[in-house]
């Protein structure tokens, strides 16, 4: 990086990687440090996969082979030493030519501090919007969450319609971060848990 760029990625609030095509960590900024709870030198030759819950790394690897761009972005979540998760938007594209460098954007989509709500606090949801809301936290796309809860696509925009109203959340990753904020998913687990009683896991793939 010439000193100009250096200082802008020095100085950037976005947590943000540069990653060798196969997600070993080959540089990182400090706002990347102060999200996952680790310094620079020791996220320098770590792989994405330490960093990102189980099953990130794989779906954004699907999602970039798919585009001709490159460009990939899921809902995942950053594994801190402490043993705490913060829910991410991670956003993935090429830095040049395929076969070189990736850039990583880790973009936090529940800066409020989670709330432990109680049981009559969190906003009731039913099974399918539980099993959705799981299903978005996770990453899934609409089609792909249509075929894995057996819905149609109509169904399944009713259904999200309903939980964007009920979580006041106006986007996919707003949708998230109200679920985490509200208690509602539960920020111990991954895959993405909500807090429903009596309601069937749904399994993602």
């Amino acid at each position: 990086m010439i000193d100009t760029t250096r200082a802008l990625f020095d100085r950037a609030w976005t947590p943000t990687l540069v990653t060798d095509p196969a997600g070993l960590v080959r540089d990182a900024n400090p706002a990347t440090a102060r999200l996952v709870g680790r310094t620079v030198d020791v996220l320098a030759g770590m792989r994405l996969e330490q960093l990102l819950a189980p099953g990130a790394c794989g779906l954004l690897a699907a999602r970039r082979t798919a585009r001709p761009d490159g460009y990939a972005d899921a809902i995942a979540s950053v594994r801190r030493p402490d043993g705490r998760r913060v829910p991410v938007h991670a956003v993935t594209w090429p830095a040049g030519p395929p076969g070189d460098e990736m850039i990583c954007c880790l973009l936090p989509v529940a800066a409020p501090p989670v709330v432990r709500s109680g049981d009559s606090e969190r906003p009731a949801l039913t099974g399918p919007e539980a099993r959705i809301v799981e299903g978005v936290a996770f990453g899934l796309t609409n089609v792909e969450l249509s075929r894995v809860l057996h819905l149609s696509r109509q169904g399944l925009d009713y259904h999200i319609d309903r939980l964007r109203r009920k979580l006041t959340a106006r986007s996919r990753a707003a949708l998230v971060a109200r679920a985490y904020v509200t208690g509602v998913l539960d920020p111990a687990a991954w895959p993405p848990r909500a807090r429903v009683p009596e309601q069937s896991p749904v399994r993602l793939p």
